[in-house]
This record gives structure tokens, C-alpha cells and sequence, in this order.
């Protein structure tokens, strides 16, 4: 038919419905709606295990409890109740916008297509405007605590990188001492104690040994002559020595008259 639109309005939903016609819906047995009031021959409530499915039951009684309470209007056999006499379980029914407003106040969360549309389903009904703007405060405090972090993240990242240039400027430093391992050391040791042994004109129990000392190279002869079973024991090495310890020296004594070792 011509400008028919089949979407204006939802086959499941009814003007009015007894709990058990709401509860079918809502478990979305609808297809099945035929067979349940079949078996149940007109009784309000389904027997506990009478049927497969454990929601058909407790959605029932859950809607039965809300009229009791009060927090669902209802009416007898879809017509307002002029009397204020009870109204039978059987004849109870609860119109279509009343259940609705029921299940977005006590059930948020679910949103059977009988009573909702497409658009409504999607949308979360129970975000109110309260708890919106809470949750856009908290979003707030967030974001700026995210930005003092990052900050805070930012500085110590530049005094790590401080650190590190100082940490390997010191390194550089070191490695250009030019640290002298065990051997050397020993070697440098041994040096010292001939020139002291030297000096105190030491004499070796074979022979004496007796030098005019004139140059560099007449020490190195003695020393080579006297200890050449130590380690470290050579001309090189000592004349190397020497070298490097006249200049440490002539930093702070220099030398009036420098002469070339014989």
C-alpha cells in the first residue's frame, strides 16, 4: 500500500498488558506466547519448572510485586477501576506507557523491543543529567591531573638527561686518566724503590756498585744492572718513566737547563 509505513508502529507492543503477557515479551518468548497461556489455562502465574525458561516466572512475579508495592499502576482488564475493591491476579493488567516509565526507573538497564524503540535501545537511559555532569567532573580532574603528570614526567626526563651528559662527561674524564692496571703499578713501585736504594747508595751483597751520576742514562744502567729480575725492568720502560715524571715535575719546578739523556 501506498505511503504505508510499517515502522510506525511495534507489532509486540499492545495498549495494555496482564503480567504474564509482559513477562513473555520481556523474556522475548513472544513466538512462544501461544503455547504458554495454552498451559497455563488462564492462571496468572507460572508454576515453578513448568516451563524451560526460569525468567518467564521471576519477571512475572517481579511485575505482580511492583503493583503491589505501588510502584506500578495497573487496572482491571485494561479499564481504570472505579471501585476500590482488589483486583484479581487473572484480571490485573498494566498499561503500555506505565510499564515503560516502571522499567526505565527500577530496571535501567534493560530495554525490551516491545517497549522500546531502535533509537532508545541504543541510547543509555540511565545516565541522567546528575550523573552526567559528575562524571564530566571527574573527567576534568582527571585530564588535569594528566597534564601535572605529564609535566612533573617531562622535568625529571630533563634532569635525567642532565644526569647522563654529567655522567658521561665524568666517564670521559676518567678513561682519559689513563688508570695504570695492577702490573703497572708494580712496575712503577719497583722504579721508585731502586732510585730510593740508589740514593742511599745502596750496596748489593755480590759487589758494589758505584755510579757518577751525570745523566738519566747512567740511573737506568744501574737500575737495569741491580734489578733486572724485577718486573717492569727495562730501558724503555724506565726512560718512559722518567720522561712523563719530568714533566708532571716541570708543571710546577720547571727545568732551568733541559739535556737529552746520554
Amino acid at each position: 500500500m501506498s505511503g504505508y509505513d510499517p515502522t510506525s508502529c511495534n507489532d509486540l507492543a499492545k495498549p495494555f498488558y496482564k503480567p504474564i503477557e509482559a513477562a513473555i515479551r520481556w523474556c522475548g518468548l513472544w513466538e512462544q506466547e501461544r503455547e504458554i497461556l495454552d498451559a497455563l489455562n488462564g492462571e496468572p502465574v507460572p508454576v515453578e519448572g513448568q516451563f524451560p525458561w526460569v525468567c518467564l516466572r521471576l519477571n512475572t512475579l517481579r511485575i505482580i510485586e511492583a503493583m503491589d508495592q505501588g510502584e506500578l499502576s495497573y487496572s482491571r482488564d485494561g479499564k481504570p477501576a472505579e471501585d476500590k475493591k482488589p483486583i484479581a491476579l487473572a484480571r490485573r493488567t498494566v498499561r503500555h506507557d506505565d510499564l515503560k516509565a516502571w522499567m526505565v526507573n527500577r530496571e535501567p538497564g534493560k530495554k525490551p523491543t516491545f517497549l522500546f524503540d531502535e533509537v532508545e535501545r541504543r541510547k543509555h537511559s540511565g545516565v541522567d543529567l546528575v550523573d552526567y555532569q559528575v562524571l564530566q567532573t571527574r573527567c576534568d580532574a582527571l585530564e588535569i591531573q594528566l597534564a601535572e603528570t605529564s609535566s612533573a614526567l617531562s622535568a625529571k626526563k630533563a634532569e635525567l638527561k642532565e644526569a647522563t651528559k654529567a655522567r658521561d662527561t665524568l666517564q670521559k674524564l676518567v678513561d682519559a686518566q689513563d688508570v695504570p692496571s695492577d702490573r703497572s703499578e708494580i712496575s712503577y713501585r719497583v722504579t721508585i724503590a731502586a732510585l730510593l736504594r740508589m740514593l742511599m747508595n745502596y750496596e748489593p751483597p755480590e759487589k758494589t756498585v758505584k755510579w757518577a751520576i751525570k745523566s738519566e742514562a747512567v740511573i737506568i744502567r744501574w737500575i737495569e744492572d741491580m734489578f733486572s729480575l724485577a718486573p717492569g725492568i727495562s730501558t724503555k720502560r724506565i726512560q718512559e718513566r722518567f720522561d712523563l715524571a719530568n714533566q708532571a715535575l716541570d708543571v710546577y719546578h720547571p727545568r732551568t737547563n733541559k739535556k737529552n739523556p746520554d
